[in-house]
């Protein structure tokens, strides 16, 4: 599921991290990049808004992470989609497919060439 975090007015996609990002959210988080879902646990919501807020201004991960850390639960989940809430996260668009085999999706249906 592709999603979107929102903080203190600034919005940081999924779809807009680089592989590097993605290996250092894995380390701090010790999940698979692909795993990543800021609404799964609150361990996952706040590094991952603490690590994408301090990277895009340089303040100290830690400064934020505490910050996000202190948030009430119920703002963090409940009030997300609410314009003056402090986190909002929302599902994006995503044109995945459904199922897929050992990690790799279906093969695109092949067009018939026969005309019976």
């Amino acid at each position: 599921m592709a999603w979107q975090v929102s903080y203190q007015g600034a919005t940081y996609r999924e779809s807009d991290l680089t592989i590097g990002q993605c290996e250092a959210l894995e380390d701090l988080i010790g999940l698979s990049w692909l795993s990543l879902n800021p609404l799964r646990s609150a361990k996952q919501a706040r590094i991952l808004t603490a690590f994408l807020v301090s990277e895009a201004t340089g303040r100290p991960f830690a400064e934020v992470s505490d910050e996000v850390a202190n948030l009430k639960a119920d703002e963090f989940l409940n009030d997300f989609a609410e314009a003056n809430s402090p986190l909002t996260i929302e599902p994006e668009s995503d044109d995945m497919p459904a199922e897929w085999t050992d990690g790799i999706p279906p093969k695109a249906a092949v067009p018939s060439t026969s005309t019976s």
